[in-house]
């Protein structure tokens, strides 16, 4: 598990220029994240303890989500505010279960 965070991680910051520019939106940005960042964390995700997995994918994703949007924690802004503005509507449950983790 620790080893997609990385990969993650990595694809992220592959990304940076483009997620955490000023010239794209907030939605485009959201769909890239979606499409490239999240199905690097979720391949060969289907034999991981889903109670684990939530925690990781949550504590990952949200300090992404701020980096993105350009939030420090000293700002205190809601995580599911910051979604909303970047179209990432869906819970950590629900992208797992559509990822085919049981």
């Amino acid at each position: 598990m620790s080893r997609r965070c990385r990969l993650r991680w990595i694809k992220f910051n592959e990304l940076v220029s483009i997620l955490a520019g000023r010239r794209i939106t907030m939605r485009i940005k959201g769909k890239i994240f979606k499409a490239c960042v999240r199905t690097a964390m979720l391949y060969g995700s289907e034999t991981w303890n889903v109670k684990t997995v939530e925690g990781i994918f949550r504590r990952t994703e949200r300090a992404m989500i701020q980096k993105m949007c350009g939030v420090k924690i000293s700002d205190r802004k809601n995580t599911s505010e910051l979604m909303e503005r970047l179209g990432l509507e869906e819970t950590v449950k629900e992208v797992i279960k559509r990822s085919g983790l049981r």
